[in-house]
């Protein structure tokens, strides 16, 4: 069953960018290309967990104070029967690995690795996976670099005017005229810093953006690292501290490329390869 909403997810989001004009439908193409090694896969697994399951009980001593060869083969594949073990390989949607040393934790190709983070504007902690849902949009995550993203000229500020200038920017370039400004390209900011010492007046105000029919200010895209018992985002998926990366996450949630954080171009053209211009 989780290899089937594996397939399900992979064809949605495809179908959705295909129907809306996002992408060509040369996209489609892809779901062969991505999703026949995993059945493969799964017939290979099924093949050997029947053969396992069907073996008449080994009742030799040694054996009976040992784990049941069945348990230990699906302890060690528990993750595949999770279906979260897939790991896509470079290809149009999936990037290569020349900047994964930047975020170690986030595997190029493999589903998006949750942590705990701090959200900005009230406080709260939260999973920072958890605050995003299936619904075809892309995910730019944005782990800041160390140094004070309130400095008009940090790196954040620099990135925020590549994705939103007023001359028209990479997001503007991918979202249809009248939609969200993130309707097609979520930007999601996190800080290192603790959430008391960021004011969220001195921070780009593209990251409050106006969203929906009566304009309302969505507070939920900028994030801190939680300081308390182990729980630092940038430790737990090895995040270059100093240079900080961006994380490009497909709307099937897996990982489609890590870019160094002033990368702005080789953003641009790994998602032109991908989205028609609106």
């Amino acid at each position: 069953m989780n290899v089937s909403m594996g397939d399900a997810f992979n064809l949605g989001w495809k179908l959705v960018a295909v129907l809306q004009g996002r992408s060509t439908p040369d996209l489609l193409h892809s779901y062969s290309a991505e999703r026949q090694a995993v059945a493969q896969d799964l017939i290979r697994f099924d093949h050997e967990w029947s053969r396992i399951m069907s073996e008449r009980p080994d009742t030799t001593p040694a054996a009976q104070q040992a784990q049941p060869r069945f348990q230990q083969y699906f302890i060690r594949h528990g993750r595949y029967t999770a279906g979260m073990s897939v790991t896509y390989p470079p290809s149009a949607l999936t990037g290569t690995a020349e900047s994964q040393a930047l975020a170690t934790g986030f595997p190029i190709g493999a589903r998006f690795h949750s942590a705990p983070v701090i959200r900005l504007a009230d406080a709260k902690p939260v999973e920072l996976g958890h605050t995003i849902t299936a619904d075809a949009r892309w995910r730019l995550f944005a782990f800041c670099p160390a140094e004070n993203p309130m400095d008009p000229g940090a790196a954040l500020h620099r990135l925020c005017t590549a994705l939103y200038g007023a001359d028209g920017g990479l997001v503007a370039r991918f979202t249809p005229a009248g939609a969200d400004v993130d309707a097609v390209i979520d930007l999601r900011v996190i800080f290192q810093q603790n959430s008391r010492d960021l004011a969220l007046e001195h921070l780009p105000a593209t990251l409050l953006p106006a969203r929906g029919r009566l304009g309302l200010r969505d507070y939920e895209k900028m994030f801190c690292a939680d300081h308390s018992g182990g729980r630092d985002i940038f430790d737990l998926r090895g995040i270059d501290r100093a240079q900080g990366c961006l994380v490009v996450v497909r709307p099937d949630q897996h990982v489609a490329h890590v870019l160094p954080f002033a990368a702005h171009d080789r953003l641009a053209d790994f998602l032109a390869g991908i989205m028609i211009a609106a």
